[in-house]
Order: structure tokens, then C-alpha cells, then sequence
């Protein structure tokens, strides 16, 4: 094999075993180019995992687009799109139409609250006043203006028997209670109590 050499250019003689090392790292390199470190192996399987899988994307995609070519052949593509626009028509109906129920609803309660508080300011000014009853004079009261004073006049209430005009007179308890009856009269002055037994050894 001809060298040829340039004169100009500085140049080093190196051992054949260094030559023939520094070609055996360049082929290994060639074969494996992350090293065999575990850094470059795990970068090596996710290069791989990673070129599987933009194989299955670009397979998905293929047959997405097929299918699609396909539908539109078959189908109206316009007939498709009136389809969609009367679902939305029919979705924004029912949304109106869910709008305006709770809008009633609202104004049910609003009705409602303000009626609870008219009858509740109407029942505060007179606690006595029960459903509309006109207020009694003293004229119709008996007893004048105390709704509390009993009668004045003798007439007994609907269903008693009348009461007599004279009341009972009390008794007298400074005059000597009189013996309660059945019973005899009272006995002598001192014979009133009975002697007490005397106890003997024997009794």
C-alpha cells in the first residue's frame, strides 16, 4: 500500500496493538452507539418503545382516515350536518324551557314570602282580635269595661239551679261544740279516764 505523505504536515508514529484497539472501540461504537453503560441502555428501550409506538399511531390514524373516506362515500355529508343542527335546536329548547320553569318557580316563592309576612304584620297589631270579631264595648260586657267581673244580677247561668237570696250563716266557733251524733252523753268528772293495769312479775 503507497503512503503518501504530505512533507508540510506533522505526523506521529503510533504501536500496531493501539491502531488495532482504536478500530475495535470504532466497530463497537458502530454496533452500539449509547455505550454499555445502564444509562445508555435505558435510553436505548425507550428510543425503541417510543418507535413502536408512532407505529401504532401512525397505523390508528391510517385506518381512522380509511373509515372516514368511507363513511362520507356512503353518506350525505350535508344530510349529516342538518341532522346535528336540529339536535342543537332541540337542546337549546329544552334549555329555555328549563330557564323559564325556574324562573316561575321563583316567582311562586317571591309570591309566597310576601304573603306570609302580610298575614304575619296583620296578626301582630291585636292578639285578642281572633278572625275579624268586633271588639266589646262595656256596654255588652257585664261587669263595665272588666272582662273579668263576674254578673252583678242574681240570674243564675243557663242550666243551674236558681240560688235563694239568703246565704248561710256561718257557724259561731266561740259557742261550745255540740257532741257529734250517736254518741251518749259525756261521762262524770273524773271518770272520764280509765286507770292504767299495773304489771306484774307474771304478766
Amino acid at each position: 500500500m503507497n503512503v503518501f505523505l504530505a512533507i508540510d504536515e506533522d505526523y506521529e508514529l503510533i504501536p500496531r496493538h493501539e491502531l488495532d484497539a482504536l478500530k475495535k472501540e470504532i466497530e463497537k461504537l458502530k454496533r452500539n452507539p449509547l455505550g454499555d453503560v445502564p444509562e445508555g441502555e435505558s435510553i436505548l428501550e425507550s428510543i425503541n418503545n417510543m418507535n413502536e409506538t408512532m407505529k401504532k399511531l401512525i397505523e390508528l390514524f391510517t385506518n381512522t382516515e380509511t373509515d372516514l373516506a368511507k363513511e362520507y362515500a356512503e353518506t350525505n355529508p350535508v344530510e349529516e350536518l342538518r341532522n346535528v343542527k336540529e339536535q342543537n335546536e332541540q337542546i337549546a329548547q329544552g334549555i329555555l324551557a328549563l330557564a323559564d320553569m325556574i324562573k316561575e318557580v321563583k316567582e311562586d316563592v317571591a309570591r309566597h314570602d310576601d304573603a306570609m309576612k302580610k298575614n304575619q304584620g296583620g296578626m301582630g297589631g291585636n292578639p285578642f282580635d281572633m278572625g275579624g270579631m268586633p271588639p266589646m264595648s262595656g256596654g255588652n260586657m257585664p261587669g263595665g269595661n272588666d272582662p273579668f267581673a263576674m254578673p252583678m244580677d242574681n240570674q243564675p247561668p243557663q242550666g243551674m239551679p236558681p240560688m235563694n237570696d239568703e246565704m248561710p250563716s256561718m257557724p259561731d266557733f266561740n259557742q261550745p261544740m255540740g257532741l257529734p251524733p250517736n254518741q251518749g252523753p259525756a261521762p262524770p268528772q273524773g271518770m272520764g279516764q280509765v286507770p292504767p293495769k299495773k304489771k306484774g312479775f307474771f304478766r
